[in-house]
C-alpha cells in the first residue's frame, strides 16, 4: 500500500531505451538505488521508479517523495529530458492503431500515462474499447482500467463486461478486476 503521505506524480510513458532513460536520470544527478536498479534516489528525498511494465512492456517513470514541491520539480525536469508520449498522443493512439495489437498496446500505453485523478476523456476512450469487436481489445480496456488509480469509479462498464461479454476470458478477467476492486475497498491488497 503507498503511503498516503506520500505525493506521487503520473507516469510518463517514454519512448527512450531503458538505458538512454537511465544516461539521463544520472545526468540529472539521481544516484541509483542500492536496493533495486529501477529505483533511483534524489538528493531532497524523492524516489524516481523507471521501469518496464510487465504486460505491455511500456517503459514509464514516475516520481514518489514527501515533498510536494520537489517531486513537481523533479518531474518537470523528466519531462522536458525525456522522449515522453504526450496527453495527447497517448489518447489519440487507440484512433490511429490499425490492428487488434496496436489498439491493445494504446490502450496500455493510455492506462500508463493517465493522469492521477479522474480523467473524462481517457476514460471515455477506455470505456468506449469495452465494446470493440475484437475480444483482445476489450480484454487490454478492461485490464487498462486496472491501471487507473481511479479506475474503481468505471466499475459499471466492467460489471457489464463480467455479465454479459460474449469472450469467457473477457469475462474472467473483468471478474478478476472487479475481485481487486473489492480488495482495495475492504483494505486488503495481495
Amino acid at each position: 500500500m503507498i503511503d498516503d503521505r506520500l505525493f506521487k506524480s503520473w507516469t510518463l510513458v517514454l519512448r527512450n531505451s531503458k538505458e538512454d532513460a537511465q544516461g539521463i536520470v544520472e545526468d540529472l544527478g539521481w544516484s541509483r538505488s542500492d536496493a533495486d536498479d529501477d529505483y533511483w534516489e534524489s538528493a531532497d528525498d524523492v524516489t524516481l521508479f523507471l521501469r518496464h511494465d510487465r504486460t505491455s512492456g511500456e517503459l514509464g517513470c514516475n516520481l514518489r517523495g514527501v515533498d510536494r514541491d520537489a517531486v513537481s520539480r523533479h518531474f518537470d525536469d523528466l519531462e522536458a529530458r525525456m522522449d515522453a508520449f504526450s496527453t495527447e498522443e497517448l489518447l489519440a493512439g487507440i484512433d490511429q492503431a490499425e490492428t487488434a495489437a496496436e489498439t491493445a498496446q494504446a490502450l496500455f500505453r493510455l492506462g500508463l500515462g493517465a493522469p492521477l485523478e479522474f480523467d473524462e476523456r481517457t476514460a471515455t476512450q477506455v470505456v468506449g474499447a469495452l465494446s470493440f469487436e475484437h475480444p483482445m481489445i476489450r480484454a487490454a480496456a478492461v485490464r487498462t482500467i486496472g491501471y487507473l488509480i481511479w479506475g474503481s469509479m468505471l466499475r459499471p462498464p466492467v460489471e457489464r463486461v463480467f455479465d454479459d461479454d460474449p469472450d469467457e476470458r473477457v469475462q474472467r478477467q473483468a471478474g478478476q478486476l472487479l475481485s481487486a476492486f473489492d480488495q482495495v475497498a475492504a483494505g486488503r491488497t495481495s
